[in-house]
């Protein structure tokens, strides 16, 4: 029942979304996020935590400040994702400079011929990013969780992930299917910013703190040799997006395993670290990163 429920109210927020016009959308996600953010208050708790840990330096009102934008910027990411679904917003209105991240990108794999390795992290509006590639003719896996309601997950969330052309892994087989989809000749994006199991993951540090991180990234670099391209969709002032690409340093391989899964995985995060400083509000802050 209650899974009905979650889904009735799903469709329901799809329905508003797209009769009712942007700007009402917009505020609409916007009233949402802020009444969440005095509701939900383990969440809201856990962000200022995490905030203050990594930025030592900040007062408690500026970090609180952050905090509470940080609920906004996600009620935004998330408005825009069932504006795509509705097809009441393109891809080009949201992206800026699409087409020149695109050709950095080309220059990057050798015009296609190196398989990429895209990573990123729930920053700025990550969905969109792997759509745009997507949709320009890049053939991707993209692994995302599945979620806990699988009514929303088979007709809502799996149907907007795949709208743009990408193919859909899951965190339980992603491993699997994304080396299936690269000997297919498909390139593959993955967020590694949680905290994921202790299986599959290394002692890392973020934001200089301990963390455990996944060496998703390093094991598939190690055995396919993909072009690793760090990518984040930063909102901008006028509620566009730019897209950032950054560079992925391999000078420090030296071809021993551990380390070179250490070096890759620390490297990752000190750039995700790099571009989350950009603007803190728009990175996930009430997710638990640095439980060991």
């Amino acid at each position: 029942m209650r899974e009905k429920f979650e889904y009735f109210l799903a469709v329901l927020v799809i329905k508003i979304s797209k009769i009712c016009p942007i700007s009402f959308s917009y505020k609409f996600f916007k009233f949402i996020a802020v009444l969440l953010y005095y509701t939900l208050g383990s969440r809201r708790k856990l962000a200022i935590k995490n905030l203050r840990l990594a930025y030592t330096n900040l007062t408690q009102k500026e970090i609180e400040n952050i905090a509470k934008n940080n609920f906004t910027s996600l009620s935004k990411t998330l408005c825009e994702s069932l504006l795509l679904y509705n097809d009441k917003k393109t891809l080009d209105e949201l992206i800026i400079n699409g087409k020149e991240a695109i050709e950095t990108v080309n220059r990057l794999c050798d015009n296609g011929n190196r398989p990429v390795l895209f990573t990123t992290a729930h920053f700025g509006n990550w969905e969109a990013l792997a759509h745009y590639f997507g949709f320009n003719g890049y053939k991707l896996v993209v692994v995302g969780r599945e979620g806990n309601n699988l009514l929303i997950e088979k007709n809502i969330t799996t149907p907007s992930r795949t709208k743009f052309g990408n193919a859909l892994a899951t965190k339980d087989n992603a491993m699997i299917k994304m080396v299936k989809f690269l000997k297919k000749g498909y390139h593959a994006g993955i967020l590694i910013d949680q905290k994921p199991g202790a299986i599959n993951s290394i002692p890392s540090t973020f934001f200089g703190r301990e963390c455990l991180t996944s060496k998703a990234i390093a094991q598939l670099k190690l055995k396919f040799n993909p072009v690793i391209i760090p990518i984040f969709a930063i909102r901008k002032d006028d509620g566009r997006y730019e897209i950032i690409v950054k560079n992925f340093d391999e000078s420090g391989l030296n071809g021993d395993s551990e380390h070179d899964t250490k070096f890759i995985t620390q490297q990752i995060n000190d750039i995700f670290e790099e571009v989350v400083r950009l603007d803190p509000a728009q990175w996930f802050w009430m997710h638990n990163r640095w439980k060991m």
